[in-house]
């Protein structure tokens, strides 16, 4: 699976409670870092028998049929240029961004 680095901040002040609802922490305006899948994939042709045929079935559920049988699964970062087109707005950016 093809991965990408992604740092998100959070607007707000982040506040962390016990169960008695007293505040453990409070870090304001935090930045998480996460590796974010691009939705680039190579797989090995056998990996296509796990999908039912005729249904409805998404790649985290592929996923993670291979993590339960025990198979390695591998991410290779991607550090090249890269921009999500998966809503409306994002997809309108890169038509303009592209167009001739």
């Amino acid at each position: 699976m093809g991965v990408r680095k992604n740092t998100y901040q959070i607007p707000y002040g982040v506040v962390e409670t016990d169960k008695n609802n007293n505040i453990v922490e409070l870090r304001e305006k935090p930045k998480y870092n996460h590796f974010i899948n691009t939705g680039a994939y190579i797989l090995e042709p056998e990996v296509i028998e796990l999908v039912p045929k005729n249904e409805f079935y998404n790649l985290p559920d592929l996923f993670e049929s291979l993590n339960k049988k025990g198979d390695v699964i591998k991410s290779y970062e991607v550090n090249n240029y890269w921009i999500d087109m998966g809503h409306p707005e994002d997809y309108e950016l890169i038509k303009q961004k592209f167009k001739s």
